[in-house]
């Protein structure tokens, strides 16, 4: 590439390269827009954040929507842009697998002097946007637990190899975790700066996701996914709660996911309308959960009075743990959906506490 100023003529950059990895891995801290992917929405990142286990990882972002991205920078003159990059940076997403939402907000305020919550309440704030933390909590809870992220490795200049890593990666995981490679070729001229960028790995994750799109979920494998992911007495209760919306007179339809696991949303009519009222979401390790679909059924539940949704929450909340996660239902005009865990299903009774609530809701709308 050459470069010519006014009036004069083309020459070849002064500087065609950066300093070190420091000086890249500064400039996607300073302009987090240039990493690829991800929603759109302005991006909490820090540097150096500290995974137990690894050690820091160069960039870590988080998105207003929860979506999580792990960054490592390398340049083509360090021998590890070759496999050991791709190690590493696994090595970064493994560390913060499983990882409690505590943990990983206790690790950012280290390195960021806030919250997550605070830095991205900031920039929605410095740009208009609306922000919901109780959304982003879980959204982050539920992808630190699946695994749900992006990792980018940010070069100077891609490798052949490391294109073709990419390319397998993407091919071979499912479409909730992605692997992508930005190249960000540099110069510079008489206080001009010309930045070039290259991402690859986005036509397999289109690929995949498409291909993954295409793939429903069933009853039997939903039946089997909570009898092998969970405890005997959890099984039991979200099996009765599938029995229960299968046999009920007011059951319409199922609605079953697309995603990692098994899940399935059960919708019921109510005056001419139909209403998605739970959801029943898999994973393993006991990591299963129970939905009672506030916002649906409450904005699409025409004959459904604010009295009903009001008496299944105060029923639910008898089930320990679920109090908290309910809190500020009402304020926020029931426009929510909380996940109940399988901790709370184990309690004594439960079973006959959420079928219950369920007959009773379902009462309201016939």
């Amino acid at each position: 590439m050459l470069i010519r100023t006014p009036g004069g003529s083309w020459e070849r950059p002064t500087v065609t390269s950066y300093t070190d990895e420091a000086a890249l891995e500064t400039m996607l801290l300073d302009s987090p827009e240039l990493l690829p992917g991800g929603d759109g929405s302005p991006l909490a990142v820090v540097s150096q954040l500290y995974v137990p286990g690894t050690g820091p990882m160069d960039l870590f972002a988080v998105s207003l929507t929860g979506e999580l991205t792990v960054v490592e920078v390398k340049l083509r003159a360090n021998p590890e842009i070759r496999r050991s990059v791709v190690g590493q940076t696994l090595a970064y997403a493994s560390g913060i697998w499983r990882m409690s939402y505590a943990e990983l907000d206790e690790a950012f305020r280290a390195r960021a002097g806030k919250s997550l919550v605070e830095v991205l309440a900031g920039r929605a704030d410095a740009l208009g946007g609306d922000f919901d933390p109780e959304s982003l909590r879980e959204t982050v809870t539920r992808n630190l637990a699946s695994g749900a992220m992006r990792l980018v490795i940010a070069v100077d200049a891609i490798t052949d190899e490391l294109k073709r890593i990419i390319e397998f990666l993407n091919d071979r995981t499912r479409p909730e975790f992605e692997v992508l490679a930005l190249e960000l070729t540099y110069m510079g001229q008489e206080g001009v700066e010309v930045l070039v960028p290259a991402v690859y790995g986005q036509e397999g994750i289109r690929r995949k996701a498409t291909e993954g799109s295409r793939r429903r979920w069933n009853e039997q494998e939903l039946l089997s996914a909570i009898a092998d992911h969970s405890g005997p007495v959890a099984a039991e209760v979200l099996t009765a709660v599938y029995e229960h919306g299968r046999s009920h007179p007011l059951f319409s339809r199922w609605y079953w996911g697309e995603g990692a696991h098994p899940s399935v949303t059960a919708w019921f009519s109510t005056h001419g309308i139909d209403v998605p009222v739970w959801s029943i979401s898999t994973a393993p390790e006991g990591r299963s959960v129970l939905a009672m679909n506030f916002d649906w059924i409450h904005r699409r539940g025409a004959g459904l009075p604010i009295e009903a949704v009001e008496r299944l929450a105060e029923r639910l909340r008898v089930l320990p743990g679920v109090t908290p996660l309910y809190a500020g239902l009402a304020v926020r005009g029931y426009a929510k959906r909380p996940s109940i865990p399988e901790a709370s299903l184990t309690a004594p009774g439960a079973k006959d506490v959420i079928v219950e609530a369920l007959d009773e809701l379902l009462g309201d709308q016939g």
